[in-house]
């Protein structure tokens, strides 16, 4: 395979879709009675496996750009086709556990929220095969918990089908540079080492200490924005008593 001439996302893009047709040409179509329908290729397990690249790759660099192209996919309501929710505590935001650890909102109805919920739901394990028709390996059940309490805030089923339908859309649309196309490849670690070494360091923050985080967050009632909101003003309270001095 000739080395990537381009994006590696707009690249990948082309190359996977070209593999879920390819694949979905030559599977055996199902059957349940039909004793090849285990033969290799396997095109739901490939679509499955193909999802961490068309929904969550591109969302951890720019998902406010994937979340655009989403929603022009459910402009004709087709969300609820491809992921049915079968439970969801709040009827309206629930927390999924951030990229810094901290509990993020996110609205479970809104297709844009597709990547996060996926990918916090892989990254857990939050994830199991459902069967439909008798015997076929149908689809995904995924799954949120509470980064806090651990509690099951959500649960949808995805169906193989209809996200064969959102796939071909998305890979359709970034292998012909539909936003995000200015995501280009980012820099090469070693180049990115030897410009670190010739700046200034910057220190980073070090972060809060889980218990004292679980903490404020009991006293916040669980609320993790108020919790957050009340440890910065104590800070600052401290700190405009103490009049500049050292602590």
């Amino acid at each position: 395979m000739a080395y990537p001439n381009g994006a590696l996302l707009r690249v990948l893009a082309q190359r996977v879709l070209s593999n879920l047709v390819y694949i979905d040409d030559r599977a055996p179509k199902w059957d349940r009675v039909s004793s090849t329908r285990n033969d290799a290729p396997s095109t739901d397990t490939q679509l499955l496996i193909s999802a961490l690249g068309f929904l969550v790759f591109p969302h951890e660099h720019t998902p406010d750009a994937l979340g655009k192209l989403l929603r022009d996919y459910d402009k004709s309501d087709k969300l609820s086709e491809v992921m049915t929710i079968e439970y969801q505590k709040s009827a309206k935001a629930i927390e999924v556990q951030g990229d810094d650890g901290e509990a993020v909102s996110v609205d479970p109805g809104s297709i844009k929220s597709l990547p996060r919920l996926l990918r916090n739901s892989i990254a857990h394990f939050n994830i199991r095969p459902i069967e439909t028709d008798g015997g076929r390996f149908g689809g995904v059940r995924i799954w949120n918990t509470n980064p806090q309490g651990g509690q099951i805030t959500f649960v949808a089923d995805m169906k193989f089908d209809q996200l064969r339908e959102l796939a071909r859309f998305v890979l359709n649309a970034f292998s012909d540079g539909h936003p995000p196309k200015n995501i280009d490849d980012p820099i090469d670690p070693l180049e990115q080492l030897k410009k670190e070494q010739t700046a200034p360091r910057k220190r980073k923050p070090p972060r809060i200490i889980e218990k004292r985080w679980i903490d404020a967050l009991k006293l916040a009632d669980g609320n993790a924005i108020k919790a957050k909101t009340w440890i910065d003003k104590t800070l600052k309270s401290a700190l405009d008593e103490s009049g500049g001095g050292r602590l």
